[in-house]
């Protein structure tokens, strides 16, 4: 449940950060030459979401947290054949429209649920 409410607040947080200032259109940035396709990238978003939340419980990491969430980042990049770059513009890509951002988050948000529903189920089969 802290989980949950982690990542929630997380997202409000960000979206906060991003509602603060007015942008117009004439302002958006073209899409950058290797935009991650929003599927792509909320699946990446929810891996970094289930990569800050594992380093957050474990206390080892936390103390470690520089050279973890490298590692885990370039994990990520690796895993999903993408530059940190890559994934840098693209995120500032689609957090101009802010509407587009929440419907994306909420996908995030969404996605993060159903694992956390699967993984209780499994907990609850274990116990049985």
């Amino acid at each position: 449940m802290a989980n949950k409410i982690n990542i929630i607040f997380f997202f409000i947080v960000l979206l906060l950060i991003n509602g603060c200032h007015t942008v117009h259109k004439d302002d958006f940035l073209p899409p950058p030459e290797n935009l991650i396709p929003k599927d792509k990238m909320i699946d990446i978003l929810v891996d970094i979401q289930l990569i800050e939340s594992a380093i957050k419980a474990d206390p080892f990491r936390k103390q470690n947290l520089d050279f973890y969430v490298n590692y885990y980042y370039d994990y990520l990049f690796k895993k999903y054949t993408i530059q940190r770059k890559d994934f840098e513009e693209s995120l500032k890509y689609y957090q101009q429209n802010i509407e587009e951002f929440d419907k994306l988050f909420a996908d995030v948000i969404t996605r993060l649920s159903k694992l956390q529903s699967e993984v209780n189920n499994q907990q609850d089969t274990k116990a049985n």
